[in-house]
């Protein structure tokens, strides 16, 4: 006979499942207007331009417009401009045809062409070289492409929709962006806002990670103190470092409670003069204090959290330290 605490332990691991599958939380009111924007839009069959800081979601609602598309059955092919090689850039987008260089042993489809009857997700487009910008506006523009060491255009089917953290309005002054093709992929553009701007979203995404990387055996919970330090927090890395600081915090708890001293942020750092003296000194001072017990004092609630900008390594390296000699000293050891 199956005991009650079977099937919580199988709901347990449904809801985990469900939530590792589905990352779309939208409780802030400045959220829900986003989402409603981004399904009115993804119905439609124009390019889009979401500027927003890095973290901050793009990708989640590039997501969503294709699912809200006509195009939802085809494929969504997520493309990271800053890692495409300047020297392979052309071939990754547009493919390229048996001996165009060294190497080309045989013809290869690029991501446009992988991105056939569905969405092409261009994150960070503001890094691509003027001359890939040329070849792109023509993809959009005439909808057709031509493969490198090819002659004749491939007819190409794709919605094109593009995000950056860049001011491309700058870029275009200074000459590293094309006008036209700015013109082109925002035919609707979307101003996606940094998590301290959507507060109310930061616990349900708190939980959300908690649920999603807890290993099951565990259903945590965070404390007032935790609450409070999570909304006490300008969140300076969005998302992002939300998450983070998550997946920390649950490998740091002894418990099925997540408290204030598991919750390490990640810190601002600014490189400025005697860095590196200065990062020495404070692996040594957080070692001693963490070996004594005894560590950071955050604020909370409405408390300023602005990180401080000055000695920019030596804050991350002390963090980073804070959070190994915390697990070690907490671990039991085999002997133990």
């Amino acid at each position: 006979q199956d005991s009650p605490e079977k099937w919580t332990q199988i709901s347990r691991k449904a809801r985990s499942i469900l939530l590792k599958t589905d990352s779309y939380v939208f409780v802030d009111e400045v959220s829900q207007h986003l989402l409603a924007l981004i399904e009115r839009v993804g119905a439609s069959e124009v390019t889009v331009l979401m500027n927003g800081p890095t973290g901050s979601g793009k990708e989640v609602l590039a997501r969503l417009t294709h699912d809200f598309s006509p195009r939802r059955s085809g494929p969504f092919v997520p493309v990271n401009c800053a890692a495409l090689p300047e020297s392979l850039a052309e071939s990754l987008l547009f493919g390229h045809a048996k001996g165009a260089f060294t190497g080309a042993a045989k013809s290869t489809i690029g991501f446009f062409e992988r991105a056939e009857g569905g969405t092409l997700f261009l994150d960070e487009i503001g890094e691509l070289s003027l001359q890939i910008q040329a070849k792109l506006l023509r993809g959009i523009q005439e909808k057709e492409i031509t493969p490198v060491g090819n002659s004749e255009a491939r007819p190409v089917n794709v919605r094109v929709v593009s995000a950056t953290n860049r001011d491309l309005g700058k870029s275009i002054k200074f000459g590293t962006f094309r006008e036209d093709l700015y013109f082109r992929i925002s035919t609707f553009r979307i101003n996606v806002p940094g998590l301290n701007e959507r507060r109310d979203d930061i616990l349900p995404l708190a939980n959300f990670f908690l649920v999603k990387y807890e290993n099951g055996t565990r259903e945590h919970r965070f404390t007032p103190d935790a609450t409070a330090k999570l909304l006490g927090y300008e969140w300076p890395g969005n998302v992002r470092e939300l998450e983070n600081v998550i997946q920390r915090a649950i490998v740091l708890s002894d418990d099925d409670f997540i408290d204030a001293d598991n919750l390490f942020f990640d810190e601002v750092i600014d490189f400025g003069e005697d860095s590196s003296q200065l990062a020495g000194e404070s692996y040594s001072n957080a070692g001693r204090d963490i070996l004594r017990g005894t560590t950071k004092s955050y604020p909370l609630g409405n408390q300023s959290t602005q990180p401080d900008r000055k000695n920019l390594q030596s804050a991350m390296d002390a963090n980073e330290f804070r959070v190994i000699a915390e697990t070690l000293r907490t671990c039991r050891t085999r002997k133990e």
